[in-house]
């Protein structure tokens, strides 16, 4: 999944462990405010949470997807591009 939602309710601060494989893409945040990740008991997702009660929403973007986007926009350009010549051609 690349978007989970959690609630945690925390008698003191601590960590909440998820059953996802930690990836540094991984973004937690609760009402706009980012919250730590970090890699937890060897291979999960470990969220850094204050006491309390809370809703984590955790969104995974890898590191490349502004690259994967920016390949795919220049794709689309040189085809739309090459479209374009080849029809210029076809009526000259």
């Amino acid at each position: 999944p690349s978007h989970l939602v959690l609630e945690a309710a925390m008698e003191r601060g601590g960590v909440v462990l998820v059953s996802e494989g930690y990836d540094a893409g991984w973004r937690a945040s609760e009402h706009g405010r980012r919250l730590p990740v970090h890699p937890g008991d060897v291979a999960l997702l470990a969220v850094e949470v204050p006491a309390g009660e809370h809703v984590v929403d955790l969104v995974y973007r890898p590191r490349t997807w502004p690259v994967a986007v920016t390949l795919f926009c220049a794709g689309l350009a040189a085809a739309a591009a090459l479209l374009l010549v080849a029809g210029t051609r076809r009526e000259g």
